[in-house]
């Protein structure tokens, strides 16, 4: 297990305590990226706060990165914290 799946293991975890209807394991797709910036983009949807250790994690994780992947899971973490800040 990678780092990236760790914390995907951990944001998807927090996205189904706070909305467990919309995050069953059975909805991933099984590329951590993909699955961080999903579980993220429904926290922003549903104005839901990250944890700062989240946040953290996936800036520390991401925020260096120039691929698509990178962009993308950024952009929704940027989303998310403007929308509940």
């Amino acid at each position: 297990m990678t780092d990236e799946d760790a914390l995907a293991d951990v944001v998807w975890a927090f996205a189904q305590t706070t909305l467990p209807d919309q995050f069953p394991d059975n909805e991933r797709s099984g590329e951590a990226p993909v699955d961080i910036a999903l579980a993220l983009g429904g926290a922003a949807d549903h104005d839901i706060t990250i944890p700062d250790s989240i946040v953290a994690s996936v800036t520390k994780c991401f925020a260096t990165r120039d691929d698509f992947d990178a962009q993308q899971v950024m952009a929704q973490l940027a989303n998310a914290v403007r929308v509940t800040a």
